[in-house]
């Protein structure tokens, strides 16, 4: 491979556009049953969180590309990982859940690549992988690109790596 693929994202701005009334919604509704019903309040408060997390996320990666396919390895802007090296990944596979297709990296040692975080980061990373640690789901429900082409250009980048090294 000796150019990058760029994998961009079309639907960003419209999860923005579902997730800010969302949050402008939970929030008026939270502080108006705050004094009244304070279970209410609670579960919209965590509505409302859980909104302003997902704007926020999104309007950080909405100027960036998902992912880069280089031929050394993957950027990787959605969570955040930054560069994973080819020798750091075990396998990519592409998992069709419930009509929803996923691009599942199985890392060989995620420590590796938490050590390149700083601090802040790393910790977040770790909070977040508890359930899954040693694989980076993508979802392709943002993707402009076929998933199909995103897969087979990222699955024969890491072949094309772990021939040259064997």
């Amino acid at each position: 491979m000796n150019q990058e693929f760029k994998v961009s994202k079309s639907r960003c701005s419209e999860i923005i556009r579902i997730t800010l009334p969302c949050v402008l919604c939970s929030g008026i509704l939270t502080i108006h049953y705050a004094d009244k019903d304070p279970l209410r309040a609670a579960f919209l408060a965590v509505i409302f969180l859980y909104s302003l997390y997902l704007c926020i996320k999104y309007i950080q990666i909405r100027n960036k590309p998902l992912l880069i396919i280089t031929s050394q390895g993957i950027v990787d802007n959605y969570y955040g990982f930054d560069f994973i090296y080819y020798s750091e990944i075990q396998n990519i596979e592409l998992i069709n859940h419930k009509k929803q297709n996923t691009i599942k990296i199985k890392i060989k040692n995620i420590n590796s690549i938490l050590q390149r975080l700083n601090k802040p980061q790393r910790l977040l990373r770790k909070l977040k992988r508890q359930y899954n640690k040693y694989c980076i789901q993508v979802p392709t429900y943002l993707f402009q690109e076929d998933t199909e082409e995103i897969f087979t250009v990222l699955n024969n980048a890491f072949n094309e790596h772990q021939q040259q090294n064997n």
